[in-house]
């Protein structure tokens, strides 16, 4: 199920207008989770993309921590039309705990955007030892003429 928030569409990782590569895992019923569902990168290379009408993008997860992570280990980077905007590190102040799992971490938030159609790509640039699961995409999804639009 999908929802909202405080303006925001919520997309549960499981929302057939994301699209993952093959090699993507899916995580059961962890109690963290929202709708008790993950998708687990289990390789680098592995990519997640969402097609939107709005203005800002945020993507959600977990990030599970070995203990002898190496220090700024980037995990994933985040494109939006084709531009860069940023990266998740192992030991970002936005996931970084002293557990070896910290979930409902924002792992990216774009700027805000024009409003419009846009592409959100997820590219997994380095996984092992540490870990990384998506679980959820929300977007504001309206301008000022109240239009709201999913695309898949």
């Amino acid at each position: 199920m999908d929802g909202s928030n405080n303006g925001m569409l919520v997309l549960d990782d499981r929302n057939p207008g994301i699209v993952y590569s093959a090699g993507w895992g899916l995580d059961w019923d962890p109690v963290a989770a929202y709708n008790s569902t993950l998708h687990l990168a289990g390789a680098q290379g592995l990519s997640a993309s969402l097609k939107y009408v709005g203005t800002q993008v945020i993507v959600k997860g977990c990030v599970g921590q070995a203990p002898d992570h190496a220090a700024s280990q980037v995990l994933a980077t985040y494109s939006v039309d084709g531009q860069s905007y940023g990266t998740t590190n192992v030991d970002d102040p936005a996931v970084s705990s002293s557990t070896l799992q910290f979930c409902n971490a924002t792992l990216f938030a774009s700027p805000t955007l024009p409003h419009g159609q846009h592409r959100l790509e997820v590219t997994i640039n380095n996984i092992a030892p540490n870990e990384l699961w998506i679980d959820y995409f929300s977007y504001i999804p309206t301008d000022a003429s109240g239009v709201t639009q999913v695309l898949q």
